[in-house]
Protein backbone atom coordinates (compact mmCIF):
# COMPACT_ATOMS: atom_id res chain seq x y z
CA UNK A 1 0.00 0.00 0.00
CA UNK A 2 1.37 3.39 -0.92
CA UNK A 3 0.09 6.91 -1.41
CA UNK A 4 -0.86 10.10 0.40
CA UNK A 5 -4.03 10.69 2.44
CA UNK A 6 -5.48 13.78 4.12
CA UNK A 7 -7.48 12.69 7.16
CA UNK A 8 -9.66 14.53 9.67
CA UNK A 9 -10.41 12.80 12.99
CA UNK A 10 -13.14 13.99 15.34
CA UNK A 11 -12.81 12.91 18.98
CA UNK A 12 -15.27 10.42 20.45
CA UNK A 13 -15.52 8.09 23.43
CA UNK A 14 -13.13 5.58 21.85
CA UNK A 15 -10.31 7.93 20.92
CA UNK A 16 -9.37 11.42 22.08
CA UNK A 17 -7.05 12.04 19.12
CA UNK A 18 -8.38 14.82 16.92
CA UNK A 19 -7.34 17.14 14.13
CA UNK A 20 -6.13 17.12 10.55
CA UNK A 21 -3.49 14.60 9.55
CA UNK A 22 -1.47 14.12 6.36
CA UNK A 23 -0.28 10.53 5.97
CA UNK A 24 2.33 9.63 3.35
CA UNK A 25 4.37 6.52 2.61
CA UNK A 26 8.02 7.18 1.65
CA UNK A 27 8.35 3.38 1.70
CA UNK A 28 5.29 1.30 0.71
CA UNK A 29 3.57 -0.70 3.43
CA UNK A 30 3.75 -4.44 2.82
CA UNK A 31 1.57 -7.04 4.54
CA UNK A 32 1.11 -10.79 4.22
CA UNK A 33 -2.36 -12.26 4.48
CA UNK A 34 -3.73 -9.10 6.07
CA UNK A 35 -1.61 -9.40 9.24
CA UNK A 36 0.57 -6.69 10.80
CA UNK A 37 2.79 -5.02 8.18
CA UNK A 38 6.30 -6.46 7.77
CA UNK A 39 7.80 -3.48 5.93
CA UNK A 40 7.14 0.16 5.16
CA UNK A 41 7.16 3.64 6.61
CA UNK A 42 4.39 6.16 7.26
CA UNK A 43 5.09 9.83 7.88
CA UNK A 44 2.41 11.82 9.76
CA UNK A 45 2.29 15.58 9.21
CA UNK A 46 5.96 15.53 8.15
CA UNK A 47 6.79 15.13 11.83
CA UNK A 48 6.23 11.58 13.02
CA UNK A 49 7.77 8.46 11.46
CA UNK A 50 6.07 5.08 11.86
CA UNK A 51 8.46 2.25 10.91
CA UNK A 52 7.09 -1.27 10.33
CA UNK A 53 9.70 -3.97 10.95
CA UNK A 54 10.03 -7.48 9.51
CA UNK A 55 9.29 -9.02 12.94
CA UNK A 56 5.91 -7.17 12.87
CA UNK A 57 7.02 -4.71 15.55
CA UNK A 58 6.58 -0.95 15.11
CA UNK A 59 8.83 1.99 16.01
CA UNK A 60 7.25 5.46 16.28
CA UNK A 61 9.64 8.44 16.27
CA UNK A 62 8.90 12.18 16.32
CA UNK A 63 11.21 15.03 15.34
CA UNK A 64 11.69 15.96 18.99
CA UNK A 65 13.66 12.75 19.31
CA UNK A 66 11.27 10.73 21.44
CA UNK A 67 10.61 7.17 20.31
CA UNK A 68 8.27 4.34 21.27
CA UNK A 69 8.55 0.67 20.37
CA UNK A 70 5.52 -1.62 20.01
CA UNK A 71 5.73 -5.38 19.67
CA UNK A 72 2.92 -5.54 17.10
CA UNK A 73 0.41 -3.38 15.27
CA UNK A 74 -2.26 -4.72 17.64
CA UNK A 75 -0.55 -2.84 20.46
CA UNK A 76 -0.78 0.37 18.42
CA UNK A 77 -4.36 -0.19 17.30
CA UNK A 78 -5.38 -0.81 20.90
CA UNK A 79 -4.64 2.86 21.60
CA UNK A 80 -7.64 3.81 19.46
CA UNK A 81 -10.41 2.01 17.66
CA UNK A 82 -9.28 1.58 14.04
CA UNK A 83 -11.32 0.14 11.20
CA UNK A 84 -9.77 -2.48 8.91
CA UNK A 85 -9.49 -1.85 5.18
CA UNK A 86 -10.48 -5.09 3.50
CA UNK A 87 -8.96 -6.42 0.30
CA UNK A 88 -10.85 -9.22 -1.43
CA UNK A 89 -7.69 -10.59 -3.02
CA UNK A 90 -6.24 -13.89 -1.85
CA UNK A 91 -2.49 -13.81 -1.12
CA UNK A 92 -0.38 -16.88 -1.88
CA UNK A 93 3.26 -17.09 -0.83
CA UNK A 94 5.23 -18.78 -3.61
CA UNK A 95 8.65 -20.31 -3.08
CA UNK A 96 11.34 -19.48 -5.61
CA UNK A 97 11.33 -22.03 -8.44
CA UNK A 98 7.84 -23.34 -7.66
CA UNK A 99 5.20 -24.19 -10.27
CA UNK A 100 1.71 -22.82 -9.59
CA UNK A 101 -1.39 -22.98 -11.79
CA UNK A 102 -3.06 -19.58 -12.21
CA UNK A 103 -6.12 -18.12 -13.90
CA UNK A 104 -7.39 -14.63 -14.65
CA UNK A 105 -7.85 -11.99 -17.32
CA UNK A 106 -5.09 -9.47 -16.50
CA UNK A 107 -1.63 -9.38 -14.95
CA UNK A 108 -0.25 -6.83 -12.46
CA UNK A 109 3.43 -7.20 -11.49
CA UNK A 110 4.55 -5.02 -8.56
CA UNK A 111 8.12 -4.28 -7.47
CA UNK A 112 9.12 -2.59 -4.19
CA UNK A 113 12.54 -2.37 -2.54
CA UNK A 114 14.53 -0.95 0.36
CA UNK A 115 18.25 -0.27 0.56
CA UNK A 116 20.51 -0.34 3.59
CA UNK A 117 21.15 3.36 3.95
CA UNK A 118 19.82 6.34 2.03
CA UNK A 119 16.77 4.82 0.30
CA UNK A 120 17.73 6.14 -3.13
CA UNK A 121 18.72 2.97 -4.98
CA UNK A 122 17.38 2.23 -8.46
CA UNK A 123 16.02 -1.26 -9.07
CA UNK A 124 14.25 -1.92 -12.39
CA UNK A 125 11.40 -4.24 -13.32
CA UNK A 126 11.61 -6.01 -16.70
CA UNK A 127 8.99 -8.26 -18.32
CA UNK A 128 9.80 -9.94 -21.62
CA UNK A 129 7.25 -11.76 -23.79
CA UNK A 130 7.60 -14.74 -26.14
CA UNK A 131 4.58 -15.58 -28.28
CA UNK A 132 5.71 -19.23 -28.23
CA UNK A 133 4.70 -20.83 -24.88
CA UNK A 134 7.77 -23.10 -25.06
CA UNK A 135 10.61 -21.10 -26.63
CA UNK A 136 14.12 -22.50 -26.56
CA UNK A 137 16.14 -19.35 -27.15
CA UNK A 138 15.91 -15.56 -27.26
CA UNK A 139 15.52 -12.74 -27.85
CA UNK A 140 12.00 -12.07 -26.64
CA UNK A 141 9.35 -10.87 -29.08
CA UNK A 142 8.48 -7.84 -26.93
CA UNK A 143 9.57 -6.12 -23.73
CA UNK A 144 8.21 -3.63 -21.24
CA UNK A 145 10.85 -2.02 -19.00
CA UNK A 146 12.22 1.41 -18.05
CA UNK A 147 13.51 2.07 -21.57
CA UNK A 148 10.39 0.61 -23.19
CA UNK A 149 7.48 1.62 -20.97
CA UNK A 150 4.66 0.49 -23.24
CA UNK A 151 4.45 -2.20 -25.89
CA UNK A 152 2.24 -4.92 -27.34
CA UNK A 153 2.31 -8.48 -26.03
CA UNK A 154 0.53 -10.56 -28.64
CA UNK A 155 -2.56 -8.46 -29.28
CA UNK A 156 -2.75 -6.75 -25.87
CA UNK A 157 -1.15 -3.74 -24.23
CA UNK A 158 1.62 -4.04 -21.62
CA UNK A 159 2.72 -0.96 -19.67
CA UNK A 160 5.20 0.10 -16.99
CA UNK A 161 3.65 2.93 -14.96
CA UNK A 162 6.82 4.61 -13.65
CA UNK A 163 10.58 4.19 -13.58
CA UNK A 164 11.44 5.04 -9.97
CA UNK A 165 15.12 6.01 -10.16
CA UNK A 166 15.70 7.15 -6.57
CA UNK A 167 13.30 5.44 -4.25
CA UNK A 168 11.62 2.25 -3.14
CA UNK A 169 8.95 1.96 -5.80
CA UNK A 170 6.44 0.72 -6.34
CA UNK A 171 6.88 0.03 -10.01
CA UNK A 172 4.02 -1.76 -11.77
CA UNK A 173 3.79 -3.61 -15.06
CA UNK A 174 0.18 -4.06 -16.16
CA UNK A 175 -0.78 -6.44 -18.97
CA UNK A 176 -4.37 -5.95 -20.06
CA UNK A 177 -5.10 -9.55 -21.00
CA UNK A 178 -3.07 -12.75 -20.99
CA UNK A 179 -2.28 -13.87 -24.53
CA UNK A 180 -0.76 -17.28 -25.12
CA UNK A 181 3.01 -17.23 -24.68
CA UNK A 182 5.77 -17.14 -22.09
CA UNK A 183 6.47 -14.15 -19.85
CA UNK A 184 9.94 -13.65 -18.36
CA UNK A 185 9.88 -11.55 -15.17
CA UNK A 186 13.20 -10.20 -13.96
CA UNK A 187 14.85 -7.45 -11.89
CA UNK A 188 17.99 -5.44 -12.55
CA UNK A 189 20.03 -3.53 -10.00
CA UNK A 190 20.62 -0.47 -12.15
CA UNK A 191 22.29 1.58 -9.41
CA UNK A 192 22.63 1.25 -5.64
CA UNK A 193 23.43 4.99 -5.43
CA UNK A 194 26.02 4.48 -2.72
CA UNK A 195 24.18 1.85 -0.68
CA UNK A 196 25.87 -1.46 0.03
CA UNK A 197 22.75 -3.45 -0.81
CA UNK A 198 19.09 -3.25 -1.77
CA UNK A 199 16.37 -5.81 -1.05
CA UNK A 200 13.57 -6.18 -3.60
CA UNK A 201 10.19 -7.90 -3.41
CA UNK A 202 7.88 -8.83 -6.29
CA UNK A 203 4.22 -9.78 -6.28
CA UNK A 204 2.14 -10.88 -9.26
CA UNK A 205 -1.62 -10.41 -9.26
CA UNK A 206 -3.53 -12.59 -11.70
CA UNK A 207 -7.30 -12.55 -11.40
CA UNK A 208 -8.19 -12.12 -7.73
CA UNK A 209 -5.03 -13.79 -6.40
CA UNK A 210 -1.74 -12.14 -5.46
CA UNK A 211 1.34 -14.38 -5.70
CA UNK A 212 4.09 -13.08 -3.39
CA UNK A 213 7.69 -14.15 -4.05
CA UNK A 214 10.59 -14.19 -1.54
CA UNK A 215 12.68 -11.04 -1.30
CA UNK A 216 16.03 -10.87 -3.06
CA UNK A 217 19.04 -8.77 -2.00
CA UNK A 218 21.36 -7.12 -4.54
CA UNK A 219 24.92 -6.21 -3.62
CA UNK A 220 26.04 -5.27 -7.16
CA UNK A 221 24.89 -2.83 -9.84
CA UNK A 222 25.45 -2.75 -13.60
CA UNK A 223 23.10 -0.20 -15.26
CA UNK A 224 21.23 -2.84 -17.26
CA UNK A 225 24.48 -4.52 -18.22
CA UNK A 226 25.89 -8.03 -18.21
CA UNK A 227 26.82 -8.70 -14.56
CA UNK A 228 24.78 -11.76 -13.48
CA UNK A 229 24.98 -10.60 -9.86
CA UNK A 230 22.97 -7.53 -10.85
CA UNK A 231 20.10 -9.54 -12.32
CA UNK A 232 17.46 -11.69 -10.66
CA UNK A 233 15.00 -13.86 -12.54
CA UNK A 234 11.86 -13.96 -10.39
CA UNK A 235 9.72 -16.40 -12.35
CA UNK A 236 8.37 -17.22 -15.79
CA UNK A 237 4.67 -17.33 -16.63
CA UNK A 238 3.74 -19.93 -19.23
CA UNK A 239 0.34 -19.70 -20.94
CA UNK A 240 -0.93 -22.20 -23.50
CA UNK A 241 -4.36 -23.18 -24.77
CA UNK A 242 -4.76 -25.43 -21.72
CA UNK A 243 -4.09 -22.70 -19.14
CA UNK A 244 -1.38 -20.70 -17.36
CA UNK A 245 1.24 -21.56 -14.75
CA UNK A 246 3.97 -19.70 -12.91
CA UNK A 247 7.05 -21.82 -13.63
CA UNK A 248 10.78 -21.80 -12.78
CA UNK A 249 12.80 -19.36 -14.92
CA UNK A 250 14.34 -20.88 -18.05
CA UNK A 251 18.00 -19.71 -18.06
CA UNK A 252 18.15 -20.18 -21.85
CA UNK A 253 15.71 -17.31 -22.31
CA UNK A 254 16.68 -13.66 -21.99
CA UNK A 255 14.49 -10.85 -20.83
CA UNK A 256 15.07 -8.40 -23.65
CA UNK A 257 13.76 -8.21 -27.20
CA UNK A 258 17.11 -7.22 -28.72
CA UNK A 259 19.82 -9.79 -29.24
CA UNK A 260 22.70 -7.44 -28.33
CA UNK A 261 21.37 -6.14 -25.02
CA UNK A 262 23.59 -8.37 -22.90
CA UNK A 263 26.74 -8.14 -24.98
CA UNK A 264 29.73 -6.97 -22.92
CA UNK A 265 30.26 -3.25 -22.83
CA UNK A 266 26.73 -2.23 -23.83
CA UNK A 267 25.16 0.12 -21.30
CA UNK A 268 21.95 2.10 -21.60
CA UNK A 269 21.83 5.59 -20.10
CA UNK A 270 18.69 6.81 -18.35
Amino acid sequence: YTGKVNLFIAPDSDCRTQGNFILSTPTPIRTINGSCPIAGRVVVNEDTLIQFNDDKSIDVTVHSGSSNHYDSCNDVFALCEIADLEDNSDIVNVQAGATVSVSGENILVTLTWNDDAIDQSDIDLHVGYYSDPAPTTGPADALVAWHNKETIFGAVNAKLDIDDVNGQGPEHVTIFGIPTGRYVIALNSYSLHGSASATATVSIKIGETVYLYPSYTFIAEDADGVDPNSWYRVTDLQCSSSGCSLVPPDPNLQVHNTADTFKPGIKRVK
